[in-house]
């Protein structure tokens, strides 16, 4: 984002964006790695993933 605003790049803007809302929403489904476990807000209802696991579900969050 920081480089985005500093170069005036849209595009980069937008592509941020939809990353960080991707990756906000993938831990707000509760989709974590260990060392993020018991720090949602709900922890019962989290899965655990390896790092793989976890990009995988952020780029279908992104791609959603």
């Amino acid at each position: 984002e920081t480089l985005a605003v500093r170069e005036n790049n849209t595009s980069l803007r937008d592509y941020s964006s939809r990353l960080k809302k991707a990756l906000i929403d993938t831990v707000a489904l509760g989709i974590v790695t260990g060392d993020l476990k018991g720090k949602t807000t709900d922890p019962e209802s989290e899965k655990i993933v390896d790092m793989q696991g976890f990009l995988d579900a952020v780029q279908e969050n992104f791609n959603a």
